[in-house]
Formats: structure tokens, C-alpha cells, sequence
């Protein structure tokens, strides 16, 4: 049984979360969301004879801690990185299917912002898959800073530009193909 750590950090924010939704519902799909991220993790994970050693939900999100049979090869590292972004993707198809545009927006919201070459995102995965060892684990050295300056950039709206543009081009994208495929 994998073992999960809530730390009273998480706790604050989810609670400000709540407070700051004031009935949009935005925290049950975020949550939703963020439960198929990281689902895919650990499905990609298992069909790479991975499983969940812990979870760990922080002030910064959740951290799945996993361990393998054998050690990843080539290109593994980089499936089980995608898998949560695609399940995001996946999740965002469904909703805007379902016409649960809220969700839509949320899901492939979290699955772009995971994306970013940022530590410890899923998107700086793939970039340190290809750094070299030394230059990785400089990068992996201010992780904690890193993030902690993502945070702040997060939730005074410097990333709402960005993340707003890739997710409304997605959702456009998306919305255009259900018209083409006769959903609409």
C-alpha cells in the first residue's frame, strides 16, 4: 500500500482554493483533473512495472514517488512524464464532449502548465531527459526555489497570458474538430 503524505501546506491552499471559488466550481473539476493527471502517471508507470511507492500533496501539488523493477529505459521516462498531460488532454476531450466546458478548460489548463520545462513539472522531464548529467542535476538543485517563484507567478496572474492563450487555443482546436466529427 503506498503510503500519502498531506502536509498542512497543501491543506492552506486547498482551502484558500475554496474560498477564492466562491461557487464557479472550479475546485471540483481542478481536483478532478488533477486526479486523472496523475492517474496516467501511474498507469504509464504500471505498464513500465512501475508502481506507487508514495504521494505526497504539498503546497506546490502532488508528487508521485515510484519504483521500478528494472530501471527505465530510453524514452520510458519521457511515456510516464506525458501520460498525465495526455490524460488532461484525454479528460478535456471527454468534458468538452459531455459540454462541460468548465472542465474542459480546467483539465487541458493543468495538462499545458504541466508542460512547462520547469522543475519539478512534467515538461522539465522531457528537457532533462536529454541534458546532460552534469547540467541535470544543477537544475535539480534549485527545484525548490523554482517552483516556489512558479507559485507566486501562478497566483499573481503573470502565467494567465501563457497558460490562457495555449489552453483557449486548445479548446478552439478541440471544439472544431467535435463540429467536424458531427458533435455539434
Amino acid at each position: 500500500m503506498p503510503r500519502v503524505e498531506v502536509s498542512p501546506g497543501f491543506l492552506v491552499v486547498l482551502g484558500a482554493l475554496f474560498w477564492l471559488d466562491e461557487g464557479v466550481g472550479l475546485l471540483p473539476w481542478g481536483l478532478l483533473a488533477c486526479f486523472f493527471h496523475e492517474l496516467g502517471h501511474v498507469v504509464a508507470a504500471a505498464v513500465c512495472g512501475g508502481h506507487v511507492r508514495s504521494l505526497s500533496l504539498t503546497v506546490v501539488g502532488a508528487e508521485l514517488r515510484m519504483d521500478y523493477d528494472v530501471p527505465l529505459r530510453y524514452g520510458q521516462d519521457s511515456l510516464v512524464a506525458l501520460a498525465g498531460p495526455g490524460a488532461n488532454l484525454l479528460f478535456g476531450l471527454l468534458a468538452l464532449g459531455l459540454d462541460w466546458e468548465l472542465a474542459a478548460v480546467v483539465s487541458l489548463t493543468i495538462g499545458a502548465f504541466n508542460l512547462l520545462p520547469i522543475p519539478p513539472l512534467d515538461g522539465s522531464r522531457l528537457v532533462t531527459a536529454i541534458l546532460p548529467d552534469r547540467l541535470y542535476w544543477s537544475v535539480m538543485r534549485y527545484e525548490r526555489v523554482i517552483m516556489a517563484v512558479l507559485m507566486i507567478a501562478l497566483f499573481t496572474g503573470i502565467l494567465r497570458f501563457p497558460l490562457g492563450g495555449a489552453s483557449d487555443a486548445i479548446i478552439g482546436a478541440l471544439d472544431r474538430m467535435t463540429f467536424f466529427l458531427g458533435g455539434y
